[in-house]
């Protein structure tokens, strides 16, 4: 029997609320069952494969960019707590000598000098607690000919991150750094702030914490990876020949509901052509195919 279950768009994970002061903000989907039961807080990216940069190389080496917001790895943070909170204990004695022995968690000179203590702390808690990693991000991307606007014939697949496995983008990259805060070196004190606050006292400031610890850097955008770094991490033949056919559009897109679609974005840009051009994704548009490749090509 399968249960039916309930998607809430840009809301709040409410459980999470019992570790924060302030007020959690909210995550691109909250997934609830009928009875109104939390089940997951999940951050949503539709990114296009190729990039630019990588679109020049062989098409196994194609990647995607990810750009993460603060609110995605405080989600991070929260998460990762959550599933080990019975085990506070244990949890502080992996951070207690390495965070008790930071002496101003905003200053720029001695925390990029003691990062990579942090990250050895978080390293240790991911080894210790690694069955407790659980979805964080949904990675939707779509495939196209190159940096044509046109859908490869296998062009839709999914990649889903865990919390520990999303933390490492920000982790790997934070243990290579210089000696001034980079944005993977601040994601990464932050974390480790986070995990050991929350094992001594079970609840936080976010909002001080991810605004304090700024490091002279914007905080809406958290972090960046770009084509090439994301193709280490994600391997699978499946960039190649993602598991879905463009055609699955017309399953997915009812006829008349392309047209809702804002042009301005590039994934929607991407559909609506196929459609006018192709008639994928709202058959009833089919017939005026030929017309919409003369009125593309004129402009």
């Amino acid at each position: 029997m399968i249960s039916s279950i309930d998607f809430q768009f840009e809301s709040r994970y409410e459980p999470y609320q019992e570790f924060a002061f302030d007020i959690v903000d909210g995550i691109d989907l909250v997934v609830k069952n009928i009875d109104g039961e939390f089940l997951s807080p999940l951050e949503i990216k539709l990114t296009v494969l190729p990039t630019s940069a990588t679109s020049t190389r062989s098409e196994k080496d194609w990647g995607c960019e990810l750009v993460i917001r603060s609110a995605t790895t405080s989600y991070c943070a929260l998460g990762m707590y959550e599933t080990v909170k019975n085990e506070a204990t244990a949890v502080r004695t992996l951070f207690e000598r390495d965070c008790s022995g930071v002496e101003s968690w905003t200053n720029d000179f001695e925390m990029s000098r003691k990062t990579h203590l942090l990250t050895g702390c978080i390293n240790s808690f991911q080894y210790k607690f690694l069955l407790k990693q659980k979805p964080l991000l949904v990675q939707t991307l779509w495939k196209t000919k190159g940096q044509s606007p046109f859908l490869s014939d296998n062009a839709f697949d999914v990649v889903v991150w865990s919390d520990y496995a999303f933390s490492r983008l920000f982790l790997d990259s934070s243990e290579s750094e210089g000696t001034t805060m980079s944005r993977p070196m601040r994601a990464s004190a932050r974390l480790a702030r986070c995990l050991w606050e929350l094992s001594k006292s079970g609840k936080i400031n976010l909002s001080s914490i991810y605004r304090q610890m700024a490091f002279g850097t914007q905080t809406d955008k958290e972090f960046a990876i770009n084509g090439e770094k994301w193709r280490s991490y994600v391997t699978s033949d499946r960039i190649i020949t993602p598991i879905l056919s463009k055609d699955v559009t017309d399953k997915i897109i009812e006829p008349g509901y392309i047209e809702k679609l804002r042009p301005e974005r590039r994934f929607d840009q991407t559909l609506y052509f196929a459609s006018k051009l192709y008639g994928l994704g709202c058959s009833a548009l089919r017939d005026e195919s030929l017309q919409c490749k003369t009125e593309y090509s004129q402009a």
